[in-house]
């Protein structure tokens, strides 16, 4: 693990020598180096397999990956243009699906998650209700989600940071988890993970915009299926798109969520729904809107409660009140103010 975070940082530091050296880009030396980690995950795994006369699983997995590798190769050569990455790709794409949820298996038996997974080891026997997870603990629920995130990454707007938030976000059920009657319960733990959240992410990365990407979706990853199941109005499914920094990423990500709670766990009816909602909300977010420039045109004076008129104009927008309409609500709320 050390010796591959060493490549990488060399790497990055001189990656123009190395791009030269190679006549490699970027994207392809990156998708090579995440093949050498892959690599690497799986001969740990496939070794302990052996140790273990696990032959089975080591056959089935070899044998699937192999049969993947050539087919996803194909089908990406043959819908791209520069040919050369997109046959890495495949293989790296592949690789990282099969092989990423091994890593954090074999870094937790090798007890390395508490120096470079902070509070992932305490996922490790969380209880979770039976009746909504049978897969068992937190841990296992993270892994399943890991696995299923990686199969639609691809699909969303942030690869990484949809990555990372199959990792954290559940950190909330670690310290919300209790357990009355024999009923376990982990109220809010979407919100109340968000500083665990805040400090892992803090940990390994100091870019602002991939940690407020994956902050705001793992805080809200429990309100889409939610909202689906309550068949909520217009407002709330508009209230809830309109706080996600990437809409889209949180319904992908809610989709993932349920894959990683066994078979029969996602239901169409909600995705069909989420779906619409989404593009009502987009709707409603085209449509004009009372903007600041109104208000001052209508007499109003920029000033300390201005924010706080500008936000009560925006609820109305997304409760889709037409702009005239909207307009006279507003400088109506905004005399009360005064």
């Amino acid at each position: 693990m050390q010796n591959i975070l060493r490549t990488i940082w060399i790497y990055l530091i001189f990656h123009k020598f190395w791009n030269n050296l190679f006549d490699l880009t970027t994207v392809q030396m990156l998708l090579m180096l995440l093949t050498m980690w892959t690599t690497v995950v799986f001969s740990f795994w496939s070794m302990e397999q052996r140790v273990d006369y696990k032959y089975r699983k080591l056959v089935v997995v070899t044998l699937l990956v192999s049969i993947a590798k050539p087919v996803v190769g194909i089908i990406f050569v043959s819908c791209a243009k520069d040919k050369v990455t997109a046959r890495i790709f495949g293989i790296a794409l592949v690789e990282l699906i099969c092989y990423s949820g091994f890593f954090f298996e074999q870094m937790h038996k090798m007890n390395q998650l508490d120096d470079w997974f902070l509070h992932l080891t305490q996922l490790i026997g969380v209880k979770q209700p039976k009746k909504y997870h049978p897969e068992g603990d937190v841990w296992n629920h993270t892994m399943q989600v890991l696995d299923s995130a990686a199969l639609l990454r691809s699909k969303a707007e942030n690869p990484l940071g949809f990555m990372l938030t199959a990792v954290v976000h559940d950190f909330g059920k670690i310290i919300s988890t209790t357990e009355e009657n024999g009923e376990v319960h982990s109220y809010d733990h979407a919100k109340k993970g968000d500083p665990l959240v805040k400090e892992f992410l803090e940990r390994i990365t100091n870019e602002t915009k991939l940690i407020r990407y994956v902050r705001n979706l793992a805080s809200l990853h429990m309100r889409p299926y939610e909202l689906a199941r309550e068949q909520a109005g217009k407002k709330a499914t508009n209230q809830m798109f309109d706080s996600a920094t990437v809409p889209s990423d949180l319904i992908l990500f809610s989709t993932a969520d349920q894959m990683g709670k066994g078979k029969g766990q996602i239901i169409p009816e909600y995705e069909d729904f989420l779906k619409e909602r989404l593009d009502w909300y987009q709707y409603t977010m085209a449509q004009p809107c009372v903007m600041g420039a109104d208000l001052i045109k209508a007499g109003l004076k920029p000033g300390p409660k201005f924010s706080e008129i500008l936000a009560y104009s925006h609820d109305l927008h997304l409760s889709n009140v037409p702009k005239d309409e909207a307009l006279a609500q507003t400088l109506a709320f905004a005399r009360r103010l005064a």
